[in-house]
């Protein structure tokens, strides 16, 4: 593919080289055909023979099962973290709820009590 927008922008590919950034990456040095940069041949077919051996089905399907496994265990973790924080919200619901249920008690134990102080000095 990258050959076919080369030629299809009048430019050519002088230099290929391969690190292993993460997992493995192509760099390819490109100019316009009329550039005076030395064309390195043997750097374009190593990478066009290893892009032979590798590029097939097999590690297409390889990829594709390992990232629907990561697909699954990421769905996994967010959906733990949402029944913690959904065990948290109600957590903190329960709470607030018990918070006011005890504020009202409070308040009428306070008027139970103050009606009985009045009551025995009566």
């Amino acid at each position: 593919q990258i050959n076919y927008l080369c030629e299809k922008n009048n430019l050519k590919i002088f230099k290929v080289s391969l690190n292993s950034m993460y997992g493995g990456s192509v760099r390819v040095f490109i100019c316009h055909k009329s550039a005076k940069f030395k064309t390195n041949f043997n750097s374009i077919q190593k990478c066009n023979k290893l892009e032979k051996k590798y590029v097939n089905n097999k590690h297409f399907l390889n990829f594709e099962k390992k990232i629907q496994f990561l697909s699954r265990k990421l769905n996994s973790v967010v959906k733990n973290i949402i029944k913690i924080l959904q065990g948290y919200y109600l957590l903190k619901c329960l709470r607030k709820e018990y918070l006011k249920w005890k504020s009202f008690i409070e308040k009428r134990r306070m008027k139970y009590l103050d009606s009985q102080i009045i009551i025995k000095f009566i």
